[in-house]
């Protein structure tokens, strides 16, 4: 062991100052890691792994390949593992974070040298031991290998770019790549790693690895996405079926962005998006506020592939998915009585109106129903529930506005005792949230007036000296931006929304 450190030591002093070599070895023994180093080390430098990677190698070349040994040994020695299904207590969770922190700054120390940056200057800074948790060591790292890498963004450098990997392919001088060293990209390389980590029967024994992949895919868009699409698929099955909430969320988050960088008749090549649907369809009954927010924009990028937009009346308007998933969500939101997972369902209420278009007549009377009942509850301070069933009602009135004038009574009646209940509960409301209620509610009136005309126009003048200053207000505003709301008809509203 002691000769294991020897050779540990001379690697380190060949590419390290004196003030950052002993920086590094502190760090080691502080967070408990230079003895495993040291055996990992010294077990790659006698195995064939030494004899293989520096075959043919001159002398400055194989310094480099032991720096970088060192670097992934030490990196795997700080990976987490969980060995039983109890999972990690506290103590354990700092123990890591404190040699995720060490480990983060020798490796940019190494790297700098490795990469013939100034040694003195990334020596002298300081990274306290919280700083992997405000993410500052690893931006700072990623910026290290972008920089010395010559990629202007870590989207190049995880992906490279066609050009690069048309330039390879036609073996042109490498001296043309803007990106010479990773012309086609690390992701692949990454995934190739991470894979023996996210198998059905380990991965949860690997708690960064998801993480790592998630965050490596955010990271890239199309046209890249698609050819690591098949890699990407299975653990992304896993994530999303797991009973963890946590790992659901990562998982439906990390899909919605793979299905939007990835070409539709990709995703239904093979019946990859029916499965990623019926995988995904199966959370709709969740009640979860945190996993709806990431599950149902999901859905609905997964409905635009597997079936054809339900606003194109050449498919004849047939029943889709869509309405099924719909209907479940207005049931789900009929019984809701919790705050916050009412407002979860409101939040992504208006994209479904909008998704279904003019198809959304089919379930306007129990829509209408559910926005009526959300608009009577308030959610002090914010309100943001009642917002987002405002905006989910403005789009259903552009969407069905041939059906409007049928249930305008209702419709009026809630938006004025959403007004007189906004007003006599404003101490109780935030200053931008009650400005944006009396705004979206004339933006609801405006609309409701286009689509009715003369109906509506003489209710609301009916109001003008109803002796409440709110309501007033709003009515006149309504009324004078309108204009000639005598002569609005059906067909002005529909040529002014171009709602189709």
């Amino acid at each position: 062991m002691a000769d294991g450190m020897i050779q540990v030591s001379q690697t380190l002093q060949t590419f390290l100052p004196e003030n950052a070599f002993m920086e590094v070895i502190t760090l080691l023994k502080k967070v408990n890691l230079k003895v495993l180093v040291e055996r990992r080390y010294s077990d790659w430098l006698n195995g064939q792994g030494y004899s293989k990677s520096c075959e043919n190698l001159d002398e400055k070349s194989q310094d480099r390949e032991k720096i970088a040994a060192v670097i992934e040994n030490l990196v795997q020695c700080a990976e987490p593992f969980i060995e039983d299904e109890g999972g990690w207590d506290k103590e354990e969770m700092l123990k890591h974070e404190t040699q995720a922190s060490a480990v983060l700054k020798i490796c940019q120390l190494l790297l700098s040298s490795l990469l013939n940056r100034d040694n003195q200057l990334l020596a002298e800074k300081e990274f306290p031991v919280d700083a992997i948790v405000n993410g500052q060591c690893v931006a700072e790292l990623v910026s290290l290998i972008c920089t010395n890498c010559q990629c202007p963004s870590v989207q190049e450098l995880l992906c490279g770019c066609v050009e690069v990997e048309s330039v390879v392919f036609n073996m042109v001088e490498e001296s043309q790549s803007p990106n010479s060293l990773f012309p086609s990209g690390l992701f692949r390389h990454i995934l190739d790693y991470l894979r023996p980590h996210l198998l059905k029967n380990n991965w949860k024994k690997f708690p960064l690895a998801c993480h790592g992949l998630v965050w490596c895919t955010l990271q890239i868009k199309h046209p890249y996405v698609g050819e690591h699409f098949a890699k990407l698929m299975s653990p992304l099955l896993l994530l999303i079926d797991d009973y963890e909430t946590e790992n659901k969320t990562l998982g439906f988050k990390c899909l919605k962005h793979v299905i939007d960088n990835v070409n539709s008749a990709e995703l239904q090549w093979y019946g990859r998006a029916d499965v990623l649907f019926e995988a995904s369809q199966r959370h709709i009954y969740s009640n979860d506020p945190s996993l709806m927010r990431s599950l149902h924009p999901c859905l609905l990028s997964i409905l635009t592939v597997v079936e054809p937009s339900p606003k194109k009346a050449k498919f004849g308007r047939k029943t889709t998915k869509c309405d099924g998933l719909f209907q479940i969500i207005l049931s789900s939101m009929e019984f809701e009585s919790k705050i916050a997972v009412r407002k979860a369902y409101a939040s992504h209420l208006k994209h479904f109106i909008e998704h279904m278009g003019i198809t959304i007549l089919r379930h306007f009377k129990r829509l209408l129903k559910v926005i009526v009942s959300y608009l009577e509850v308030s959610d002090y301070p914010e309100e943001g529930t009642r917002l987002a069933v405002l905006d989910a009602l403005k789009v259903a009135m552009l969407q069905a506005w041939p059906r409007i004038p049928n249930h305008s009574s209702t419709i009026l009646k809630s938006l004025l005792k959403l007004l007189v209940d906004a007003t006599d509960s404003s101490a109780y409301i935030a200053v931008q949230a009650f400005e944006l209620l009396n705004q979206k509610t004339a933006e609801c009136l405006v609309v409701l007036l286009r689509c009715c005309g003369k109906q509506v126009e003489e209710q609301l003048k009916e109001l003008q000296g109803v002796g409440h200053k709110e309501v007033e207000e709003c009515v006149e505003k309504v009324l004078q931006e309108t204009g000639c709301a005598t002569n609005t008809s059906v067909q002005s509203a529909h040529q002014m929304y171009n709602v189709t």
